[in-house]
């Protein structure tokens, strides 16, 4: 299976509040776009051996994890997951190069690699 580099991000939900997870790379403009790039800092970087999502799908899953944007009138907005990337052919187009930009040929040296599973398991909560 590929590997394939996430970030470790802590995410300032509230002043009292802060998650901290990991989450493959593309998915931390996704995360700064719902919470603000002012709330959310990259702490460091993990590897993970698994197999890499079909674009669609990714889009699909990032669209219902991180949901619509809220226009001033209350209705919902445009996806998160498209206020980064871009909404149809494009937007599927820059969020399949960030997926592949996020694939290692192999982890530098002295880094850990986490099989898929336990890194599913560190990603049982939403950010």
């Amino acid at each position: 299976m590929p590997i394939v580099k996430y970030k470790k991000v802590a995410v300032q939900r509230s002043e009292l509040m802060t998650v901290e997870r990991s989450v493959p790379e593309w998915v931390v403009p996704v995360i700064a776009a719902v919470h603000g790039n002012e709330k959310v800092a990259e702490k460091g970087d993990e590897f993970v051996d698994r197999e890499i999502p079909p674009t669609r799908e990714e889009a699909q899953r990032l669209e219902s994890l991180y949901g619509r944007s809220e226009n001033d009138d209350g209705s919902k907005g445009i996806p998160f997951v498209s206020i980064v990337y871009g909404q149809n052919v494009m937007g599927l187009s820059h969020l399949e190069a960030a997926i592949n930009a996020a694939v290692v040929d192999k982890a530098p040296k002295g880094a850990t690699v986490i099989k898929q599973g336990k890194a599913r398991e560190k990603l049982a909560d939403l950010i």
